[in-house]
């Protein structure tokens, strides 16, 4: 993912975020992520409340996170954000957690979600629009 992501999401490291050692706690980049992913979505125009009020819910699958260098409370990060892959049932989405005043890479994450109908809790297709308006989050490269 380039630097001109297709989605940025600005996060200021909380207090809460962090471990005794004063470092963000591991799984805060999951929610950073997660943040991000769902702004992600809202930009385009489905928000999670906008997909629940059309009965479809977002599920994830899989969620990893790589860690690259540490950060601590009080830091602004930018989480570029972009979809990879959008599929019949999940879409496939990359970022790369950055530290806005050094341009230092913190983490690597990904997000494997599946559109799901709440009623009957099974995954579904991904409506066309929805698929389009994902695409338009996608990488150039």
């Amino acid at each position: 993912m380039s630097e001109d992501s297709p989605y940025i999401h600005a996060i200021t490291v909380r207090f809460a975020d962090t471990d005794a050692e004063g470092h963000v706690y591991s799984g805060s980049h999951f929610v950073y992520c997660d943040e991000a992913l769902m702004g992600l979505l809202a930009a385009a125009g489905y928000s999670w409340k906008q997909l629940a009020d059309r009965g479809m819910a977002v599920y994830y699958a899989e969620v990893t996170c790589q860690y690259k260098q540490s950060a601590r409370f009080g830091d602004r990060l930018l989480v570029h954000t972009m979809v990879d892959k959008v599929g019949n049932t999940s879409f496939h989405s990359r970022m790369r957690i950055i530290a806005e005043d050094t341009g230092a890479l913190i983490a690597n994450g990904f997000i494997a979600a599946v559109l799901v109908d709440k009623a009957a809790d099974k995954p579904i297709s991904i409506p066309d629009n929805v698929k389009q308006a994902l695409r338009k989050f996608q990488s150039a490269g």
